[in-house]
């Protein structure tokens, strides 16, 4: 596991246009170990407890420099009532969730590792977890899947789903409006 300090870190964040932009990497098992290729169960996805702290530290440093944070991680970290998406939330999820929350300036998390995106969208204390759907099943372009984001000043977020993939499991909402339940969409520390 690469330090976040370095140019080849597996977690790591940026800002831009007034937002902090963090990438998770929940690709390891319970001990910490990185998933090697085609050795792991996909079931059993962790965040480390080291990239843990490393997050809270980013979100408090984002809160102290008045930054909004958008999260993405592959897996879910979400949760729900199936065992479709329990199999595909990260095991430790409830101590990710509970430093997502801590600092209040989390909009949302974009996630993934289900395909078809059950249970999604929904907001868990303030935070909007936005489901993607696989990418790409089958060849480009008539498969393709993707997702734009506006985060509009009053911090509602407005995501607009493209491609074929939101038809071929029957949906058909392709537009998405979460409005901010936060009292003010201004921070202090």
């Amino acid at each position: 596991r690469a330090s976040p300090d370095s140019s080849t870190a597996s977690y790591y964040f940026f800002d831009m246009n007034g937002i902090r932009l963090v990438i998770l990497d929940a690709c390891c098992d319970q001990d910490g170990v990185d998933n090697a290729f085609g050795e792991f169960v996909w079931t059993e996805a962790h965040i480390p407890q080291v990239e843990i702290s490393w997050l809270d530290g980013v979100l408090a440093d984002a809160l102290e420099q008045k930054l909004h944070v958008i999260g993405f991680v592959h897996q879910r970290i979400d949760g729900g009532e199936t065992e479709w998406v329990k199999r595909r939330t990260i095991q430790n999820s409830s101590s990710v969730k509970e430093v997502l929350v801590k600092y209040g300036n989390v909009l949302a998390i974009f996630q993934g590792h289900d395909h078809f995106a059950l249970e999604s969208p929904q907001v868990i204390d303030g935070i909007l977890f936005f489901t993607m759907k696989a990418m790409a099943l089958g060849s480009y372009p008539q498969n393709n899947y993707y997702v734009s984001v506006d985060v509009l000043e009053n911090c509602d977020i407005i995501v607009q789903e493209f491609g074929a993939q939101r038809q071929q499991i029957g949906q058909t909402e392709s537009k998405y409006a979460v409005t901010n339940t936060r009292k003010s969409c201004l921070l202090s520390n």
